[in-house]
């Protein structure tokens, strides 16, 4: 009882220093005329998590993290926030239409919480992309999965671990970001971030995980 309260201190607290050091990234305004559009430098990217944990769960990747401008895009909205749309259904996430500074960026770190158990990874090599004013550019979906498993107690599933991966999901992507902003309509291109895992491989369930590996048969 003990270590799971202190647990859920820990990610509370980890939440509450990842809010307090970045903003949510500024999104393109909706009603943007074709003009304004064509002056800023803007990028297209989704965040998306597993639904085979069920609702309850959020994941946050961070850009620019090691900048006084970072920004976080989360595939839902976190406790006290106000909701994201979902915009898939076969999991959930957002199609974020970003306006970002002219320049080099980077896809610093990300985190993610199932019912306060948190995750948090920095990873070592960031993911790294450019966008000149003027341009629209698709970088790719972020996406992170939920390894199941079985808590200790009343046999239930819950997940005991996540990782992050890149997705070329542009053929959904960009016409749900067209539809959103239609000042961008024929305007994007793909400029990919490196598609696969990203990061170390989740670790092995130890004496602090919400629950053991699922078999191979799901029993």
């Amino acid at each position: 009882m003990l270590l799971r309260l202190a647990r859920w201190l820990a990610a509370v607290l980890a939440l509450v220093v990842l809010d307090a050091c970045v903003s949510n990234a500024t999104v393109v305004d909706t009603k943007a005329t074709v003009e304004q559009a064509a002056d800023e430098a803007i990028v297209i990217v989704s965040v998306s998590h597993d639904r085979n944990a069920g609702g309850g769960g959020w994941a946050r990747f961070i850009i620019d993290g090691d900048s006084p401008q970072a920004a976080k895009v989360q595939s839902t909205a976190g406790k006290l926030e106000l909701p994201i749309k979902n915009h898939f259904r076969d999991k959930y996430g957002h199609v974020y239409v970003l306006e970002l500074p002219p320049g080099h960026h980077k896809i610093t770190s990300w985190n993610a919480t199932w019912r306060n158990e948190h995750t948090n990874t920095v990873v070592g090599v960031p993911l790294e992309f450019d966008v000149a004013r003027g341009q629209v550019v698709y970088i790719g979906n972020l996406h992170v999965g939920w390894l199941m498993g079985r808590t200790p107690i009343f046999n239930m599933r819950a997940p005991y671990a996540a990782f992050a991966t890149i997705q070329d999901q542009s053929a959904i992507d960009i016409p749900i970001a067209e539809k959103m902003n239609p000042a961008i309509a024929t305007r994007a291109r793909n400029a990919l971030l490196p598609l696969g895992p990203w990061g170390k491989a989740p670790p092995v369930p130890d004496m602090g995980s919400p629950g053991e590996p699922e078999s191979s048969s799901g029993n």
